[in-house]
């Protein structure tokens, strides 16, 4: 199976990064223009999976999903999608002053990133975890653990050590969700997927204002992506897995992108 997907790459090459390209389009701001490179590597690691980096793109092919060639075209967009939209954003709000990201900036970044790219992937999830992205008990756990985070790293004096006892926790922290709401014995793909932070809070706010309010909605977000926390709370209702966002959180989020 994976010569076979090795095969499809080399004999498709051109169209398979050009699908990508166009697929990733329709999720960049408007005013994006395309004129930067990336140097995509094949895996068979198996233990980081896919990733991005500056130019770099790895795209792991021994998790096994990835020999689906549709599914393997959606890791590839999702992060492609990554590399164009990080540049977006260091030239137009992360970058702009020159001077290196704090780390809520850094979670900021990360959410804004997977929060679009997973519109790409969230098919690949296995039923096991999309029954826990939408279980709404876990992500009101998910969401008070987001709200925490953010106060602690924004109320310490020492932002940068804050910081670090926050994210060494949240390994420990996914683990327990994970035993804490899986209702039948855990697949290893759920393991892979497991309840974070970063992208199940970010999946949730991108994809209600996508279904919500259309293309048109979110686009704009894409574009401001300092307005996405408040246009979530516009466009709230109580049916939603994501409570209403309280204002300090929406202030330090719009300020840490001017």
């Amino acid at each position: 199976m994976q010569d076979s997907i090795i095969e499809h790459i080399q004999k498709n090459e051109e169209q398979i990064i050009e699908t990508a390209i166009a697929r990733c389009k329709q999720f960049l701001p408007n005013n994006y223009k395309l004129s930067i490179g990336a140097d995509i590597y094949i895996a068979f690691d198996g233990n980081r999976g896919s990733f991005q980096k500056n130019q770099m793109i790895v795209i792991d092919l021994m998790n096994k999903e990835l020999l689906d060639t549709t599914l393997f075209h959606n890791v590839l967009t999702h992060e492609l999608h990554h590399r164009l939209y990080s540049e977006w954003l260091n030239n137009n709000f992360f970058g702009k002053k020159k001077r290196r990201i704090n780390k809520t900036q850094l979670l900021q970044k990360s959410m804004i990133l997977e929060g679009i790219a997973q519109q790409y992937t969230i098919s690949n999830y296995n039923s096991q975890a999309i029954e826990l992205l939408n279980n709404k008990e876990l992500m009101k756990e998910i969401y008070d653990e987001w709200i925490l985070i953010t106060r602690k790293i924004n109320s310490s004096s020492f932002p940068k050590i804050a910081s670090a006892k926050v994210y060494k926790n949240q390994f420990h922290k996914e683990i327990l969700w994970l035993n804490k709401f899986c209702t039948k014995p855990i697949e290893e793909e759920t393991v892979k997927y497991r309840p974070s932070v970063i992208y199940y809070i970010s999946y949730h706010l991108y994809n209600t204002i996508y279904t919500k309010t259309g293309l048109t909605g979110l686009s704009y977000v894409i574009e401001n992506p300092d307005q996405l926390l408040k246009e979530y709370n516009r466009i709230h209702t109580e049916d939603m897995l994501i409570p209403i966002i309280p204002d300090d959180i929406i202030i330090q989020w719009s300020n840490n992108l001017k």
